[in-house]
């Protein structure tokens, strides 16, 4: 097991377990089969299903409400040494760089532009980013055809 892929493991299961710990009863095992996947999709060795799995937790953390958001930022930050707002900047570089390129190249690219394009298209500051990357996410899908 390398070093990312516990990274990466432990990162989900911290976010996984604070969203299951907010969710009211028959809501929760929805966040506690995400870890058993999880689990699953580390021990078949995808590191593109983690990696899948981690920008998905990106996403449902950037949907907490900002009272949320600071508390699994200190728990993040105590585990880890960085918290949220490192990792939002990282997608927002990478995000970033694929617009200023105006083209994605691969199924990773696409796979993290469709989840962080999930992450901002309801706010209203975003719409224009958002659009843009819709219309490169189409693009992609009709070059794939």
């Amino acid at each position: 097991m390398t070093e990312e892929y516990r990274t990466i493991i432990d990162w989900c299961l911290v976010v996984l377990d604070f969203l299951a710990r907010r969710t009211p009863g028959e809501h929760r095992s929805i966040y506690q089969s995400g870890e058993k996947d999880l689990v699953e999709t580390f021990e078949r060795g995808g590191l593109r299903g983690l990696k899948m799995a981690y920008r998905e937790t990106l996403v449902m953390a950037k949907q907490l409400p900002p009272a949320d958001q600071v508390k699994l930022d200190e728990l993040l930050r105590r585990k880890f040494g960085s918290g949220l707002d490192e990792v939002f900047a990282e997608s927002d570089r990478k995000a970033d760089e694929i617009i200023k390129r105006g083209k994605i190249k691969d199924e990773d690219e696409f796979y993290f532009l469709r989840e962080y394009f999930e992450s901002i298209w309801e706010d209203d500051k975003q719409r224009e980013r958002a659009a843009l990357i819709d219309e490169m996410l189409a693009e992609f899908e009709k070059r794939e055809e």
